[in-house]
């Protein structure tokens, strides 16, 4: 049994590409594992998993990936440093629209405000917003903005909307401007 007290024998350094090099859709991700017989039957394991899970990497990603490995580190730093300056303005931005909650980001490129506080409300357009799946159509039909329905992401999304800011500062402008608007219109 190859899991039976892995956790103590075997130690697994894993990653990704998508969101550190900016390579977010060419799902690009790697892991090492120890030479030994038991790091070897730890990769077989997962080589079997992922064959059923996903198809291949596009041939014209493979000969960037050793490029980023290598060479992209100051790249990478002026691009936290864009993400994390439109981290703060879109949260700062987000915390200035009543009944929204929402904790700081500290990873990726999302907001995760609770709307709870306009559950029971009713939108310009005529609809009740009575979960995070109608608040998202209504807001995307009203002012043309796209958030994910909390919903998607487990247990505790439901009652939440997830915001990207992976674009650039006018558009981040542009989409809570709208934002604010459709939640102080509502009623």
């Amino acid at each position: 049994d190859v899991a039976h007290g892995l956790h103590e024998r075997v130690h697994v350094l894993g990653g990704g590409l998508s969101k550190a090099y900016s390579m977010t859709g060419w799902r690009v991700g790697y892991a090492a594992c120890p030479p030994t017989e038991q790091g070897e039957a730890l990769v077989k394991a997962m080589c079997r998993l992922q064959a059923q899970m996903t198809t291949c990497i596009s041939s014209f990603v493979y000969p960037a990936i050793p490029v980023a490995l290598e060479n992209a580190a100051p790249d990478v730093q002026e691009m936290r440093k864009a993400f994390a300056l439109r981290a703060a303005l879109a949260h700062k931005l987000l915390c200035e629209i009543p009944g929204l909650v929402c904790p700081e980001p500290s990873g990726a490129f999302y907001l995760f405000p609770d709307i709870t506080a306009h559950f029971g409300k009713m939108s310009a357009g005529g609809t009740r917003i009575d979960s995070a799946v109608s608040f998202a159509e209504a807001l995307l039909q009203e002012e043309k903005v796209a958030v994910v329905p909390g919903d998607d992401f487990g247990g505790c999304g439901p009652n939440h909307v997830r915001i990207s800011f992976a674009c650039g500062e006018e558009q981040i402008r542009e989409g809570m401007a709208r934002l604010k608007r459709f939640v102080e219109s509502l009623s």
